[in-house]
């Protein structure tokens, strides 16, 4: 009966010892670009562990998407709603970050460096969902962002893109109010899952950042140029949720 008990015993532990932690936290990803009259506001959730980070956004699910919205200045502008969730994807050892971005319609798989965020941390500090946190800034392609991350779970990751803080980030915002992420939930389990790469089976050739940057300058240099019937135009941004083209860009020649 003891060789029993210590059998089962042993192999408690062995499973113990062989499950990790994952954790699952909910947020609130909300987007308001300035063209808009109205913002865009998903459910996101990022799932993590010691080497992987995953940050879904609930695209397909929103049930308040708006295919079509008036302009700022008239017309419409439209959105087309997506058929698969965008997911950024963040690798710890290789140290990259991997999603698609697109230049009009055509998707590019982008695997970008996660030595992109060069963060200041404050001494304020504010408590989320029960977890003391304390304030980072930085500035990333374009736009300013307030951090708040906790040392209690210390995972350096975050939502969307942003990494490289000694916790993980609970709350981020950029100063002009376009775009915010605020956790609602957070879930710590261990398990013996692993969390799997959205971007193992796609069969796009991977590209750095650098490389999308070009194939979006030469779109944008082309539709700048575009004189359609009766005089219409076409065009690209300069500037999404991260700025696009720079003013020094070699295309660009306004």
């Amino acid at each position: 009966m003891k060789k029993k008990l210590l059998i089962l015993l042993f192999f408690f532990l062995q499973v113990s010892f062989s499950q990790e932690n994952i954790i699952i936290i909910d947020y609130t990803h909300h987007i308001h670009m300035k063209e808009l009259p109205s913002a865009t506001i998903v459910d996101a959730r990022l799932t993590f562990n010691d080497t992987v980070s995953n940050y879904e956004m609930d695209f397909v699910g929103n049930l308040n998407f708006e295919e079509e919205k008036a302009g700022k200045e008239g017309g419409s502008v439209y959105a087309i709603k997506a058929k698969k969730n965008p997911h950024i994807f963040k690798n710890f050892i290789e140290k990259k970050i991997s999603s698609i971005e697109r230049v009009s319609m055509k998707p590019f798989y982008v695997k970008d460096t996660m030595n992109i965020f060069d963060w200041k941390i404050d001494t304020s500090k504010r408590e989320i969902l029960g977890y003391k946190c304390q304030k980072a800034k930085t500035h990333f392609r374009g736009r300013e962002y307030i951090a708040y991350f906790t040392l209690e779970i210390p995972y350096p990751t975050g939502p969307w893109k942003f990494y490289g803080l000694p916790g993980v980030i609970l709350s981020v915002e950029s100063t002009d109010k376009v775009f915010k992420m605020n956790a609602n939930q957070i879930v710590i389990k261990k398990t013996n899952e692993t969390i799997s790469n959205p971007f193992d089976e796609i069969v796009l050739k991977p590209i750095t950042w650098e490389s999308y940057i070009k194939e979006y300058e030469k779109k944008y240099y082309e539709l700048k140029n575009y004189r359609g019937e009766n005089g219409t135009t076409r065009s690209l941004p300069k500037k999404k949720i991260e700025t696009i083209i720079l003013e020094t860009a070699p295309y660009i020649k306004d």
